[in-house]
């Protein structure tokens, strides 16, 4: 979301990132182009629906794009309950495991629903998602964010990991999603990959996992990290 925020307000446009103050998204995009707004979101939307009916009034925003269940119901109640006037987009960017209820409101208040993949859109299609309103549009990144990692970082992880040139690395770095899908499907993956989930604790839970399913190929898991870039 920070490069797209700046990306866009490099173009000319005007930018309002709402979020916690305390948050390192926050911490990362104050000072820069995009006008960064103190805003706290909770279950059903919390305080954050009246900000963003007043912030949209007093700025004129044309366009809301919410990008979690928090912000989603904040964009809805603020349309809902106070006439917002600008256009809602939600983004979502994992499969969908909201209810069809859940669907059925994206579709009667999001103008426009963002998926990242096709899959992704099928999903949201089974919950009761207009297929009218869903755009697929994939997940990019800027090649300028790796130009920061240096080679010896790459190279000392490889060490450390004992990971050997030439061998396949399959590799998800994020807070808990469904990673146990990618382990699920490592009968299907060769048999001398590695597979290296990193922003996870090792629980019960993916061990249990790892043991039932006894995949041929290396497992490692990584808790979460500072820096990233370099894995």
């Amino acid at each position: 979301m920070i490069f797209l925020s700046e990306g866009l307000a490099r173009r000319g446009h005007r930018i309002f990132f709402g979020c916690r103050e305390e948050s390192k998204i926050y911490k990362a995009l104050k000072g820069g182009p995009v006008k960064v707004v103190p805003m706290r979101f909770a279950r059903f939307g919390g305080e954050a629906v009246e900000k963003i009916a007043h912030l949209c009034r007093e700025e004129q925003i044309q366009i809301v794009n919410a990008h979690s269940s928090q912000d989603r119901y904040a964009a809805l109640k603020a349309k809902l309950l106070h006439g917002l006037k600008a256009k809602v987009v939600f983004t979502r960017r994992q499969m969908p495991d909201s209810s069809r209820l859940s669907g059925l409101l994206s579709t009667l208040g999001a103008d426009r629903v963002i998926a990242v993949s096709n899959a992704v859109a099928e999903a949201l299609i089974r919950r009761w998602v207009s297929a009218s309103k869903i755009e697929v549009i994939y997940n990019g990144t800027p090649p300028e964010k790796y130009k920061a990692v240096e080679q010896g970082q790459v190279e000392a992880s490889r060490k450390k990991l004992h990971l050997e040139p030439g061998i396949p690395v399959i590799g998800c770095i994020a807070r808990k999603k469904r990673q146990d899908v990618l382990l699920e499907a490592c009968p299907y993956l060769r048999s001398d990959a590695v597979v290296l989930l990193v922003g996870l604790e090792e629980t019960a839970e993916w061990e249990r996992l790892i043991q039932r399913i006894k995949p041929r190929q290396r497992i490692i898991i990584l808790p979460p990290q500072e820096r990233v870039l370099h894995f």
